[in-house]
């Protein structure tokens, strides 16, 4: 443990990548294992929320790419998209969102207990990683991430409704504020997001972990996280370009159905996703680490008893 403290609070970087390329493969086959798990249990409740058979899923990607082109040739998509999803079952659509967000927190603190694993034993084993998934930080998660994405939403609709007043007043003030409001409305919510790790990695509250977030990412390092975030995102399409044209060349010339390129589509899917998956989890997990004062104490105690004999 005492080596990964050492790099994450010379260089954070550095030391993100040094647990990256320690628990990729890890990563990888929990990836696959969730991206599976959730295929199972999303499957039937998406069909049951729009009433929809397994054809019209496989053919969601095709029926999506045709309002695609159509709103780029001008078109109204309104009607296309009402015979897409027609009159939604809204309570297996709930049920849906809850289900999906519960997976979601289960799978974030599966990760992050692998991270753990690492950092302080440096043996990321994936059979003790799915038994620590199950512990009490999987409620605290569950929590926070509702919590956090409550706190957003609300912060946005308030951000809305100042950006309208002050249109009405200006509308080169009002236009002023949006774009420059936005960014520090950026900021204010990226000021919470290290509250994930923090719960399982130093076992905090829902609101210790809101508070811990809150105080060591202050504008700035928020600033420098939404500029990685920016560049993430460029990656993020870079990658999906290349799986778009992994995808063509495995299907030029084949026959196909929409079985098999629903197949291929997940599959490329979770490979191109653990790449950025596995590095927001390892980058969360060292910033946690780099600023997380309990453990700077730890270090010292263990210096001074030392010191001592």
């Amino acid at each position: 443990m005492k080596n990964y403290l050492e790099q994450f609070r010379d260089q954070v970087f550095n030391g993100s990548l040094i647990l990256y390329k320690r628990v990729f493969f890890r990563f990888l086959i929990l990836n696959l294992l969730v991206g599976l798990l959730s295929l199972l249990i999303y499957t039937p409740l998406i069909l049951k929320s729009f009433n929809w058979s397994l054809t019209d899923l496989l053919e969601l990607q095709a029926r999506m790419q045709e309002m695609g082109e159509m709103v780029q040739k001008g078109g109204n998509p309104s009607e296309l998209l009402s015979n897409i999803f027609g009159t939604p079952n809204y309570f297996y659509l709930a049920l849906f969102m809850v289900v999906a967000a519960f997976i979601s927190s289960w799978s974030m603190n599966l990760y992050y207990q692998l991270n753990d694993l690492e950092i302080r034993n440096g043996n990321s084993s994936l059979v003790q990683a799915i038994k620590n998934s199950f512990s009490n930080q999987l409620i605290s998660l569950f929590a926070y991430m509702i919590l956090y994405y409550l706190l957003s939403f609300a912060s946005l609709v308030i951000f809305m409704f100042v950006v309208v007043m002050f249109m009405q007043l200006s509308k080169i003030v009002g236009i002023l504020f949006g774009f420059v409001g936005f960014f520090f409305l950026l900021f204010f919510i990226v000021r919470f997001s290290l509250g994930f790790a923090a719960i399982v990695h130093g076992r905090m509250t829902v609101s210790e972990a809101f508070s811990y977030s809150f105080s060591k990412l202050n504008f700035k390092r928020a600033a420098m996280l939404l500029l990685m975030g920016i560049v993430l995102l460029v990656v993020m399409s870079i990658c999906s370009g290349i799986g778009s044209l992994i995808e063509q060349t495995l299907l030029k010339g084949i026959q196909t159905n929409a079985t098999t390129t629903y197949a291929v589509n997940q599959i490329l899917g979770t490979m191109m996703g653990v790449l950025v998956s596995t590095f927001l989890f390892t980058g969360s997990s060292a910033l946690y680490f780099r600023y997380s004062e309990d453990q700077v104490e730890e270090e010292d105690d263990l210096n001074v008893h030392l010191i001592n004999d």
